[in-house]
């Protein structure tokens, strides 16, 4: 998978994409036409420092790199909001399972980590 780099294409997800969320991600999809499934990352600053969004943001990238592979011709966006408790690798990967079940985008069973 390749990220999503300018604002604007981060606006055309929000604004023509479908969105679901629970209590720790809202991931936005909007099929596309390309043969690829293509990436963003969102976290304020309001969850934490530096250290604590770059952690996040490399634990994200590694849960979409080793999940179920995609149907090629996505856009997603996750927004990583902001929570009382810490967010650790088990707790992300379990919400991202569930909202990629949520769009449709994996099958029940080809997940690792049931909600």
């Amino acid at each position: 998978m390749d990220t999503l780099k300018k604002t604007p294409q981060f606006d055309r997800v929000y604004r023509r994409g479908k969105s679901q969320g629970n209590k720790q991600l809202v991931m936005y999809v909007l099929p596309t036409k390309r043969h690829k499934t293509y990436y963003g990352i969102v976290i304020s600053k309001k969850v934490g420092n530096a250290v604590t969004r770059n952690r996040l943001r490399r634990q994200l990238k590694e849960i979409l790199r080793l999940g179920q592979p995609l149907a090629g011709g996505q856009d997603i966006v996750i927004v990583v909001r902001q929570t009382e408790q810490p967010l650790d690798y088990a707790v992300l990967a379990k919400s991202v399972a569930h909202l990629l079940k949520r769009h449709g985008l994996t099958a029940k069973q080809d997940m690792q980590a049931n909600p």
